[in-house]
Protein backbone atom coordinates (compact mmCIF):
# COMPACT_ATOMS: atom_id res chain seq x y z
CA UNK A 1 0.00 0.00 0.00
CA UNK A 2 0.96 3.50 -1.35
CA UNK A 3 1.72 6.54 1.12
CA UNK A 4 0.15 9.50 0.23
CA UNK A 5 0.58 12.89 1.79
CA UNK A 6 -2.51 15.22 1.74
CA UNK A 7 -2.70 18.85 2.74
CA UNK A 8 -6.41 20.46 4.32
CA UNK A 9 -7.95 23.44 1.94
CA UNK A 10 -8.93 25.09 5.33
CA UNK A 11 -6.56 25.21 7.78
CA UNK A 12 -3.58 23.73 5.70
CA UNK A 13 -2.46 21.03 7.91
CA UNK A 14 -0.29 18.04 6.14
CA UNK A 15 -0.68 14.75 7.10
CA UNK A 16 0.28 11.09 5.34
CA UNK A 17 -2.19 8.09 5.21
CA UNK A 18 -1.47 4.54 4.38
CA UNK A 19 -3.91 3.29 1.94
CA UNK A 20 -4.89 1.41 -1.44
CA UNK A 21 -4.52 3.06 -4.53
CA UNK A 22 -8.65 3.37 -5.35
CA UNK A 23 -9.49 4.77 -2.09
CA UNK A 24 -11.29 8.25 -1.41
CA UNK A 25 -9.10 11.13 0.30
CA UNK A 26 -9.80 10.97 3.69
CA UNK A 27 -11.01 14.20 5.85
CA UNK A 28 -8.34 16.61 7.70
CA UNK A 29 -7.63 14.92 11.28
CA UNK A 30 -8.07 18.41 12.67
CA UNK A 31 -10.71 20.26 11.11
CA UNK A 32 -12.50 17.58 9.26
CA UNK A 33 -12.87 19.25 6.01
CA UNK A 34 -11.48 19.30 2.68
CA UNK A 35 -8.39 17.53 1.80
CA UNK A 36 -6.08 17.55 -1.99
CA UNK A 37 -3.10 15.05 -2.57
CA UNK A 38 -0.07 16.86 -2.23
CA UNK A 39 2.27 15.56 -5.20
CA UNK A 40 5.99 15.82 -5.08
CA UNK A 41 9.07 15.46 -7.61
CA UNK A 42 10.29 12.47 -8.03
CA UNK A 43 14.33 12.11 -6.95
CA UNK A 44 16.29 10.94 -9.57
CA UNK A 45 20.20 11.05 -9.24
CA UNK A 46 22.28 10.00 -12.06
CA UNK A 47 25.83 8.94 -11.30
CA UNK A 48 28.91 8.26 -13.25
CA UNK A 49 29.21 9.68 -16.58
CA UNK A 50 26.01 9.29 -17.68
CA UNK A 51 23.46 7.59 -19.87
CA UNK A 52 22.91 9.92 -22.11
CA UNK A 53 27.10 11.09 -23.16
CA UNK A 54 27.84 7.58 -23.27
CA UNK A 55 25.12 6.47 -25.31
CA UNK A 56 24.67 8.58 -27.93
CA UNK A 57 28.69 9.85 -28.18
CA UNK A 58 30.43 9.32 -31.53
CA UNK A 59 32.98 6.58 -31.57
CA UNK A 60 36.31 8.02 -31.41
CA UNK A 61 37.89 8.20 -35.02
CA UNK A 62 34.68 7.56 -37.09
CA UNK A 63 35.88 3.95 -37.30
CA UNK A 64 32.67 2.40 -38.20
CA UNK A 65 31.89 5.17 -41.47
CA UNK A 66 35.14 4.40 -42.61
CA UNK A 67 35.05 0.51 -42.37
CA UNK A 68 31.42 1.08 -44.14
CA UNK A 69 32.70 2.85 -46.89
CA UNK A 70 35.63 0.55 -47.43
CA UNK A 71 33.54 -1.94 -47.07
CA UNK A 72 31.02 -0.33 -50.29
CA UNK A 73 34.14 0.20 -52.07
CA UNK A 74 35.50 -3.48 -51.64
CA UNK A 75 32.34 -4.75 -53.44
CA UNK A 76 32.22 -2.00 -55.73
CA UNK A 77 35.97 -3.48 -56.86
CA UNK A 78 34.83 -6.94 -56.97
CA UNK A 79 31.67 -6.72 -58.91
CA UNK A 80 33.92 -5.12 -61.46
CA UNK A 81 36.21 -7.60 -61.37
CA UNK A 82 33.51 -10.16 -62.04
CA UNK A 83 31.99 -8.64 -64.94
CA UNK A 84 35.64 -8.40 -66.17
CA UNK A 85 36.15 -11.89 -65.45
CA UNK A 86 32.70 -12.92 -67.52
CA UNK A 87 33.19 -10.65 -70.05
CA UNK A 88 36.92 -11.99 -71.27
CA UNK A 89 35.21 -15.67 -70.69
CA UNK A 90 32.71 -14.71 -73.39
CA UNK A 91 35.00 -12.79 -75.55
CA UNK A 92 37.50 -16.14 -75.75
CA UNK A 93 34.60 -18.41 -75.78
CA UNK A 94 33.53 -16.18 -79.16
CA UNK A 95 36.64 -16.52 -80.63
CA UNK A 96 36.69 -20.26 -80.61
Amino acid sequence: MPNYEYECTQCAHRFEVWQSVGEDAPACENCRSEVKKVFHVPRVIFKGSGFYVTDLRAEKGGSSKTSTESNGAAKTESAAKTEAKTESKTESAAMN
